[in-house]
């Protein structure tokens, strides 16, 4: 799942698909990913915020965003599957 994550935030952030918007799309479908997937995020939205900027402005490698992500997914409970993500920032 890290390493998907990882792979998600860095593709959408890093090569500006988009006109505008590309780091707040990378924010809404990586925490879609890992819900989806049974997991949840632990990190407050300023430090995901951060990390994607980082990401961003190529100061962090998918490999290094790998690493990060490893303690900050954790498997969600069961009755946190499914809840409405946060709003990206």
């Amino acid at each position: 799942m890290h390493a998907k994550a990882a792979a998600l935030v860095h593709a959408v952030a890093s090569n500006h698909g988009f006109a505008d918007g590309n780091k707040r799309t990378a924010v809404y479908l990586v925490e879609l990913l890992i819900r989806r997937s049974g997991y949840r995020l632990t990190p407050t939205d300023p430090e995901l915020t951060d990390v994607v900027l980082q990401v961003a402005n190529r100061a962090i490698s998918k490999e290094g965003l790998t690493q990060w992500f490893r303690p900050r997914i954790v498997r969600a409970a069961p009755d946190d599957a499914g809840t409405a993500h946060r709003s990206p920032t």
